[in-house]
């Protein structure tokens, strides 16, 4: 709300307490910047620290980002129930960074109840436990996203200002712009959440979860890296290997959404990609070798392993895992290797399951039969397109025994 007039600060007020030189530099766009502010319903106290910092541009933004603490570590337990232990232990989960004083000195806002409120109505279904599991994999993607969009300010907005001369006002004020999206994601996250949670189930559903939750759940994993990366990076300017990276990771994540699959994890040029069966991460590998195959940021390869794998949020563990990670220094640049299990949960699919001649000889056999069965061919009707020849076995490092791989192509 705006500031009524007689409670405007003056010029010789701002002038006093060091906000406003007449003489500097852009002073009639630094007294445009706190006339805005003060219609903002800034405080002369709040523009005085910002400005002592030097981050007078970002208070406006900085106020809108996170509403004012309110409520003390006892409001939050009362309201939802939690022991002030429970708060505490929570609000670490969650990502809170931690108090300066004691644990009861934390303050809170309306919209951290709110994530308190549903972390104590989650503990009526799951165990605290599992609950906490959940809070640290809600804080560590919010973490990935929030780094994201401040990388693609920094990089869409604030650079071109900048490169513009950009003024204090134009940036206070784009600042703000870019911090009330927020506001509009929350509609999208819930809807992408949901979809999310739909193929997560539809993923285990297809995969069957094994009853003993320590052993896992049948994956596909995949490692994508790209040959020569490093060389060219070192040889580029600073910036060239950043730009590089995002557009692996932007490739990498369209392939796979594409075909049902997820990338968990990108370190430079290697990207880990989990899908629910073998066929969705070899179309999603054949794919990114396609995508690749300009060779401007290095060659790809890849490597597919199907079996059990323990998840723990963005985190997979097991052998499954390991054989992928290492046999993709096995494949040569354009080459995707895959394991026996792979392979044979491709080509090994039941007689059933198999598509039938569709030459008008169906059930009628060589000698003019009587169409009992159904005669199956060599490829099952799900990745009929895949190609399968034998790589041999291959020693990899921190894997006890050979491992059998094989190279996949698709045949158009």
């Amino acid at each position: 709300m705006a500031a009524e007039a007689k409670d405007r600060p003056t010029l010789a007020d701002l002038r006093a307490i060091g906000l406003y030189d007449p003489a500097a530099d852009g002073a009639d766009v630094r007294l445009f910047l706190l006339d805005w502010l003060v219609d903002l319903g800034c405080s002369l106290e709040e523009m005085v620290a910002y400005n002592r910092q030097g981050r007078l541009a970002v208070l406006a933004g900085d106020r809108t980002l996170r509403e004012r603490p309110s409520l003390t570590a006892a409001d939050v337990a009362r309201r939802t129930r939690l022991g002030l232990d429970e708060v505490d232990r929570v609000a670490a989960a969650l990502g809170y960074p931690a108090p300066s004083g004691a644990a009861s000195e934390r303050r809170f806002g309306a919209r951290d109840l709110t994530a308190f409120s549903v972390y104590a109505l989650g503990t009526a279904v799951l165990s605290e436990a599992a609950m906490t599991r959940l809070a640290r994999a809600v804080a560590s993607a919010m973490g990935a996203l929030a780094e994201a969009a401040n990388e693609l300010f920094v990089s869409e907005v604030e650079g071109p200002l900048r490169q513009r001369g950009w003024s204090e006002l134009a940036f206070a004020k784009a600042n703000l712009d870019a911090v009330r999206l927020l506001d509009a994601l929350p509609g999208m996250m819930d809807a992408l959440f949901r979809v999310q949670v739909e193929r997560a189930i539809e993923a285990s559903r297809t995969a069957g979860t094994r009853p003993d939750p320590g052993e896992g759940t049948a994956l596909a994993v995949a490692f994508v890296d790209l040959v020569g990366f490093t060389s060219s990076a070192d040889r580029a300017p600073a910036r060239d290997p950043a730009d590089q990276v995002a557009a692996f990771a932007t490739r990498a994540h369209d392939v796979a959404a594409r075909h049902g699959g997820r990338v968990v994890r990108v370190v430079g040029d290697e990207a880990m990609v989990v899908a629910s069966g073998p066929v969705e991460a070899c179309r999603i590998a054949l794919e990114m070798m396609e995508a690749f195959a300009d060779g401007a940021t290095g060659a790809p390869r890849a490597a597919v392993a199907y079996g059990p794998v323990v998840s723990k949020g963005d985190h997979h563990y097991g052998a499954v895992v390991n054989v992928a990670a290492r046999a993709v220094d096995e494949a040569v640049a354009g080459e995707v290797l895959v394991t026996q299990e792979v392979r044979d949960a491709v080509v090994e699919a039941p007689a059933e399951a198999r598509p039938t001649p569709n030459d008008g000889t169906r059930g009628n056999g060589a000698a003019g039969g009587d169409g009992a069965a159904d005669v199956p061919v060599d490829r099952p009707p799900v990745g009929r397109e895949l190609v399968f020849e034998a790589a041999g076995r291959r020693h990899l490092k921190g894997v006890a025994s050979p491992v059998a791989l094989f190279s996949v192509t698709r045949q158009p």
